[in-house]
Parts: structure tokens; sequence; C-alpha cells
């Protein structure tokens, strides 16, 4: 993945936000991924339609059901244009049997009812993860996106519903008033159904398939691309990249020509300086009396032109509107549908919420507890490895010029003793936003606050080498010994005091 030639900008985003850049990248792109669509989607779309024309219903199930598989056509677009490389409608064709045949069983029994298909779907496809990796790379998405990415499939599916519904609305409403639409659809609803309202049924379930379904799936994947920039810093890496990029790229004569201009740039400015006014006051009314600093707002509102008389009242008017009514075998569909999807949600729900009954571990016994991590995003936190006064260590480090060391010795200490004296449950692969996260839910409120100081600190020394003050490292040293030491010390003695008892 070469992240220099990325053709969007890659920055941590709200879940909403990367939402909406899916649905760029569709508009963006509109070209390839609805070429592909079209080459090879829809023909298999209508094929399967022109077959089962007398029972549309069926048809609409089948392509329903293998909706997993053709999601993988704008992923694989998408994901290529994302990097420059927007593959032709040939060689998508020519990809087709190797992005339907990986994992076809799996997507189409265990992930197919997924409420967040489209998040999940690159792990498999673009990562090429299968097994425990897979199920390891998904329980770590899922941690930040998984609610947003269900809602985007709830929305998009109740889109396509209302597009569907809408075009046929529009058909029958434009439709002559002796037209056997109506008919044909009362004959549908008692079970014979004409083969041209198939064919009608069909072509107006393609079109919107055709319409929303890239923007979900795209949406998804951004999605993912956002958790993956969160997890694994992509943004620090490309601004690394391209700064190394511009610092090699320099020439020793491009190096002078700079100096030279900066050289005189620096006199002209020295002598603007000295030519500008000594009073302070002067020179801020000028600066803010330029028109970079005005704002202009226009605000538009409703009033009676009488205020003092009450409002006259309206006569009430009745607009003429059209009739426009839908046969009843619509609604029946609609209904039998909405009834359907209800019932497969709840399915869903007891069989996830049965799963994890059945797969919960049982409770340890008394004095006995699971495997605890040595390293936690590679900090060791295991007790050995630490000083016995680590306030007193801490504060040495600060006090020989080491921050860095200080604030990252003060934290391991924090997460060892949560992790092994109070047992908290913690991740090797978490970050800190996780740990926060956790022991904001977990523990005392003064003590996630003395811990969201000290992460604040930490990161703040460790990537943007920005370390606090003297006295804020001092307060967070004595504050230290305050949660964690003096707590343990009660701990040990209470427990020394159980065993004498």
């Amino acid at each position: 993945m070469d992240l220099e030639r990325v053709a969007a900008v890659i920055r941590p985003r709200s879940p909403w936000e990367a939402i909406d850049l899916g649905f760029g990248m569709v508009r963006a792109w509109w070209r390839p991924v609805g070429t592909a669509w079209l080459a090879t989607v829809a023909p298999v779309w209508c094929l399967l339609f022109l077959l089962l024309s007398g029972r549309p219903g069926l048809a609409l199930f089948i392509l329903w059901w293998l909706r997993p598989l053709f999601d993988r056509v704008p992923l694989h677009v998408v994901s290529r244009c994302l990097f420059g490389a927007p593959p032709a409608p040939g060689e998508v064709a020519a990809e087709l049997p190797r992005l339907w045949r990986r994992d076809l069983l799996l997507a189409l029994t265990v992930q197919r009812l997924d409420p967040a298909r489209s998040f999940h779907l690159p792990i498999g496809q673009l990562e090429g993860l299968s097994g425990p990796a897979r199920k390891r790379r998904r329980v770590l998405l899922d941690y930040s996106g998984h609610s947003a990415a269900v809602w985007l499939t709830a929305a998009c599916s109740l889109l396509e519903l209302i597009t569907v519904v809408s075009l046929f609305g529009l058909i029958n409403m434009l439709s002559p008033q002796d037209s056997k639409l109506g008919p044909a659809i009362q004959a549908a609803a008692d079970g014979n159904v004409p083969y041209w309202l198939g064919l009608v049924i069909g072509a107006l379930s393609c079109v919107a398939f055709l319409i929303i379904e890239p923007f979900y799936v795209a949406a998804g994947f951004s999605l993912y691309l956002s958790r993956r920039t969160m997890l694994e810093g992509w943004d620090v890496e490309i601004s690394f990249r391209r700064l190394a990029g511009r610092l090699l790229g320099r020439t020793r004569g491009k190096a002078s020509a700079v100096l030279f201009a900066l050289a005189i740039g620096g006199l002209g400015a020295a002598s603007s300086f000295a030519a500008t006014p000594a009073d302070p006051a002067e020179v801020i009314q000028r600066v803010l009396a330029r028109p970079d600093f005005r704002t202009h707002q226009k605000v538009s509102t409703w009033r009676y032109k009488n205020k003092d008389n009450a409002p006259p009242e309206r006569k009430r008017e009745t607009l003429n509107l059209p009739h426009f009514s839908l046969p009843p075998g619509v609604f029946r569909v609609v209904a039998y549908l909405l009834g359907g999807a209800l019932l497969i949600f709840l399915a869903v729900l007891v069989l996830r919420v049965a799963l994890g009954w059945l797969r919960r571990p049982a409770a340890a016994p008394p004095g006995e507890t699971g495997a605890l991590p040595e390293a936690v995003f590679g900090l060791d936190i295991r007790p050995e490895s630490l000083p016995a006064d680590v306030a007193g260590a801490a504060w040495a480090a600060w006090e020989q010029g080491d921050a860095a060391g200080a604030l990252g010795l003060l934290y391991r200490g924090a997460l060892a003793s949560l992790v092994h004296r109070d047992g908290l449950e913690v991740a090797a692969s978490w970050t800190e936003g996780d740990c926060l996260a956790v022991v904001r839910r977990r523990t005392a409120p003064a003590n996630a606050d003395y811990f969201g100081r000290l992460t604040r600190a930490w990161q703040s020394t460790a990537y943007a080498h920005r370390p606090p003050s003297r006295d804020e490292a001092k307060a967070l040293c004595d504050d230290w010994r305050r949660h964690y030491l003096d707590q343990s010390r009660d701990q040990s003695r209470d427990q020394s005091r159980k065993e004498a008892a």
C-alpha cells in the first residue's frame, strides 16, 4: 500500500465525516465505478430476473442474498481509484472469478446477516485475512465505528426501499386510468404475477440497487480507512514521508538561493518594521480596519407590518391536488418486506446474544487470573521491570533532562498498577486512547482524571516533543504516589492483617 499516492486527504475523522467522504468518492469516481458496475453486476441481475420473471419475489430474495458478492466490485474499483490506478471494465471482469471465489461460502452463510457488512468487507478482500487473524482484526476495528456502520446499513436499505416504491408510484401516477397496472398488481398480490410486471419490478429494483449500493460500499470502506488511520497513524507517516522527500530533493544551490531570499526578505521586513509607528494601539486599529477582519452577517426574520393590531384571520383555502393512490397490493408487499426485515433483525439479535452467552468464559477460581499482557503497545508493564519507587525514579530522570523517560516511567507504572493490582483487563494491541476509555469506565473519577492528565502529558512529550512544565511534572509525580503507591500499601497492609488473623 503506497500511502504517498493516495488521492484523498488521510487524517482521523469522525464516523459520520468518514461516511460523507465515502459518498464523495463515488461522486468523484462515478465513471469507473458505474462502468464496472454496469458491465459486471447488471447482466447477472437482468439474467436472473429474466429466468424468474414470473416469480419476482424469489428473484429478489436470491439477488438480496448474493449482495456480498456484488459489493466486492465497487470496493475493488474504489480502492484502486484511491491510489491512482482506476481499473478498466475488462480488468474488473477478469478479476471477478478471484473476487467471488475468495471466502464464497463464508460470505453467503455466516457473514451474510452482518449488519456492518461494508465495514468488514475490506478485511478479507483487501487485507486477505482469514481465520483467527480476521477475527482479531474485526474485534479491533469494531471498537470504534461499528455502530455507525450498522446505522449506515439501515439507512441505505431504507433508501433503496423508498426508491423502489417511489419509482413504482411515479409509474402508476403517470399511467392512464384505464391501464392494466392496477389489476396486474392486484393479481400479483393474489400470487399470479404477469410476465411483464415481473420485468418491471426487476428493472426498478435494479435501478435502486445500482444507484445506492456503490455509496454504501464506499462509505463502509471510508469508515475502514478512518479506523486504520487512527490505529496506525497513516497521517503522521505520510507527513514524515513528504518531509523527507522535500529534504532529500533540495540541492545546495537551491538552499543557497532560499537563504539569500530569506536574507533579502528579512532586511526588507526589518526596514518596514523600523518605519512603523511605535504606538501599539494605532497599529492594532489599522490591522482591525482591514477587510479581512470585517464580518458581515445577513439575518432574515418574520414580523407583522402592524404590531399594534393582531394579524387578520386568514381564510383557509383548499388545494385541488391530483388524486394519487397506490394499489393495495403495493402496501401489502411493503408490509411484508418491513415485517421480514424486522424478523431477521430480531433473529440476528437473539442469535448474537445466545452466542455471546455460550462463549462467555467461566469464572476463574479464587486466586487465579487469566494471562495478563507483559506489554501494551510496546511499553513493558511487568512489575519486575519497574523500580521500587516509581515516582522518585521518574523525578530523578526529569532532573537529569529526560522528560520522555520520566513520563514513560510514570505511565508504565500506572498501567502496571491498574492491570496487576486492580485487575483491569487490557489488550497488548490497545493504544493510549483505548486504555484511557477503559480506565474511565472501570475506575473511580479521581483516578480516571489523574490517568487522563498523565496520558495527555505522555502523548504530548513522546509524540509532539512538548513536555509539560516543571511544576506540572512535579505534580504528576506527587499525585502518582497518592493514587497508586498509597493504595498499594493499604492493600498490602490489609492482606497482612488477614493472613495474621
